[in-house]
């Protein structure tokens, strides 16, 4: 019987309908095969680069035995100008540890070993080099040590109450550093090997249905609950961090003090002159005088310093002035800590704790809410939030912790909205509101603002909405971030022996000069400190985090970048724009510190910090996000969660350094 027109014939047929499933089936795991052979290659491209790179490094071994655990710190350069950021924290837990140390080909000329103050007499045995020859040496220089060579070991002793022990050694021949063009086309093949061995494993694992829905359960529950952990880890880990850290614990941390007693004395904006303000100098002590000091403190100076009432009596004072341009709400937790501990009369050490810990739970609180509604680049913002300087940061009476804290939640609002997430009715009200505050923080923090473009796909329905946004949200905050920069850079003092009327000749007269700067600031001799700064270095000492945890800290941000959820999708022309954006900030954040930093016979811009590009970093990662597979994707997550790591090691080595012991 033909069909009627109200009773028409099924379409499919039981059998189309199966063909179709299939061919729905075989495009999706072509899909997953193609991103696993995306993933393959990347990584053994990177893998290639890293060995090339690792074996184009000197390496230097040496045997330590000691009768308790311990730390040393090992200084290198190539002509012993030694500073701490050219140097390695190894910790030795056993009797006798095998130390292997892996430094730029030059840097292993010269060695300082700086054994922790208090420590039993060490033994150095075996001092070696890449190929197992002996790393022929003559000690030059030492510190409150006693040297005795004994056959292929040198015996260190040295008084209990030596404050700053050490010892230079110089190697007779330079250690050279040869590459191998098979070794280096052996390793990239056997890694080639194993990453296809892993990828053709959880291609297997993924077309399991159990494993698979399993898997992807699992990640969901974690993706759910991930602002909750974020939030008690910051809590958790920041307040070890801040009570571990002394007064003076992160840089520059009496001039923000300066700031709050300003605002505090009524001085909002600009010096206090007349002003009656709270006695900043006393507060610190000795630990003003001892900034460049690369030793340890006394523990009995340290905690009469602690205990001392709040130095709350006014006068008129000239304080430190290189806060003094930054906006007051970036200070406004500490500055209400400041007035109340004051009017009750607590101690230095209460009204420290007090600040720092206030500003960390706000700060958590907006990372917290920043990963809450982010629908892709979650994980990202997880990770990067709890880096040690992130955290360092955050927990601190500093201006970067409000700052940061802004700029996270900014991105994950951002992720929210374009992602589906977070309804474009609260994003009128919550970002223009994040962006206000953006724009009135540290200058040339409110690039970031230029997120809003992504926002531009929830909004194709409403493009008057979406032109209201930009307006409120990025634009109007861009000219008075402009206006508010332009005032506050005419009160800034140029570092002594800078002209930054002669920095600017030269951007003009000679571009390609400051070109080849700018390259070997970010992708030259100055990418490594800028990385390790970023990651952790720590303290006015620039405290350094274990060499395992920096490679440690790569792999995880690495890995948060293929935790998308399933469904998400980040259009090329996103990705192209945020790179492009990650690449402008660089300049702009660089550009004032060429004018006011660098003097000029520098050979890279000065005075950049790695913790100044943290944003930079969430940017990237956030909005060039990818997905792997549910098995690969878990195990991925599960390197995301073991960051926390780094913040023990952080704590290991921020004790040895400011108190001379190890755990």
């Amino acid at each position: 019987m033909p069909a009627s027109p109200s009773n028409p014939e099924p379409t499919f047929r039981a059998g189309q309908i199966a063909s179709l499933a299939a061919s729905l089936h075989a495009r999706v795991a072509t899909r997953r095969w193609r991103l696993a052979t995306v993933l393959l290659l990347a990584f053994a491209a990177t893998t290639v680069f890293a060995a090339a790179w690792l074996h184009t490094r000197s390496t230097v071994k040496f045997e330590a035995e000691v009768s308790e655990p311990t730390k040393l710190q090992v200084f290198h350069s190539a002509d012993g100008g030694f500073t701490e950021d050219s140097s390695e924290v190894v910790g030795i837990r056993s009797r006798k540890e095998k130390i292997r140390l892996r430094l730029p080909s030059g840097d292993a000329t010269h060695l300082r070993i700086d054994p922790a103050p208090g420590s039993a007499p060490l033994r150095l045995c075996e001092l070696r080099g890449r190929d197992g020859a002996k790393f022929l040496y003559d000690v030059i220089a030492a510190n409150d040590v006693e040297i005795r060579h004994e056959e292929t070991c040198m015996a260190l002793e040295f008084s209990r109450l030596a404050p700053d022990p050490f010892v230079v050694l110089k190697a007779r021949i330079q250690p050279v550093a040869r590459t191998s063009a098979l070794w280096i086309a052996a390793m990239s093949l056997a890694a080639l090997t194993a990453l296809a061995a892993l990828s053709a494993a959880l291609r297997i694992v993924d077309g399991a249905p159990g494993v698979s829905r399993v898997a992807t359960s699992t990640f969901a529950w974690c993706w759910r609950r991930a602002h909750w952990l974020a939030l008690v880890l910051m809590l958790v880990l920041g307040t070890l961090i801040l009570q571990a850290l002394p007064p003076n614990g992160v840089p520059d941390e009496a001039a923000h003090l300066s700031k709050i007693a300003k605002i505090d004395g009524g001085v909002w904006l600009g010096d206090s002159g007349s002003v009656p303000v709270v006695d900043v100098y006393a507060m610190y002590g000795t630990l003003r005088g001892r900034v460049e000091r690369p030793g340890v403190l006394d523990d009995a100076e340290l905690q009469r310093l602690l205990e001392q009432p709040l130095a709350c009596n006014r006068a008129p004072r000239a304080l430190p002035t290189s806060a003094d341009q930054y906006a007051p709400h970036l200070y406004a937790v500490p500055s209400l800590v400041l007035a109340a501990s004051c009017s009750v009369g607590t101690t230095f050490d209460t009204f420290l704790d007090l600040a720092r810990f206030f500003n960390l739970l706000i700060g958590a609180c907006l990372v917290a809410y920043g990963i809450r509604h982010a629908a892709f680049g979650k994980w990202a913002l997880f990770a990067i939030a709890l880096l040690p300087m992130t955290l360092s940061q955050v927990a601190s009476i500093s201006a970067d912790s409000l700052v940061l804290s802004l700029s996270f939640c900014f991105l994950g609002v951002v992720s929210g909205v374009a992602g589906g997430t977070f309804a474009p009715e609260r994003a009128r009200l919550v970002l223009p509101a994040l962006a206000l505050m953006l724009a009135l923080a540290k200058p040339g923090a409110a690039w970031i603002l230029a997120a809003v473009l992504f926002c531009y796909p929830a909004y194709r329905v409403a493009r008057a909405r979406y032109a209201e946004l930009a307006m409120t949200a990025m634009i109007l905050p861009w000219i008075l971030h402009i206006a508010w920069t332009i005032w506050s850079a005419g009160k800034v003092h140029p570092r002594s022996g800078v002209e930054p009327e002669a920095n600017l000749a030269m951007l003009t007269e000679q571009p390609m000069m400051v070109a080849r700067m700018a390259y070997n600031t970010f992708f030259g001799d100055g990418m490594l400190g800028l990385y390790q700064s970023m990651i952790g270095r720590l303290g006015w000492l620039d405290i350094p985090l274990s060499s395992w945890a920096y490679s440690v800290a790569g792999g995880i941000l690495l890995a948060s970048l293929w935790t998308n959820p399933d469904g998400t999708r980040i259009p090329v022309l996103t990705r192209v724009v945020a790179i492009g954006a990650a690449l402008g900030s660089l300049a702009l954040l660089a550009f004032p510190l060429f004018l006011a930093w660098t003097l000029p016979d520098a050979s890279m811009i000065e005075g950049l910090q790695g913790r100044y590009f943290l944003p930079t970093l969430a940017f990237v990662l956030v909005f060039c996000a990818l997905r792997a597979g549910p098995a690969l994707r878990l195990l991925l997550l599960a390197c995301v969660l073991c960051m926390p790591a780094l913040t023990f090691d952080a704590l290991a080595n921020i004790q040895m350094r400011y108190h001379g012991s190890a755990w």
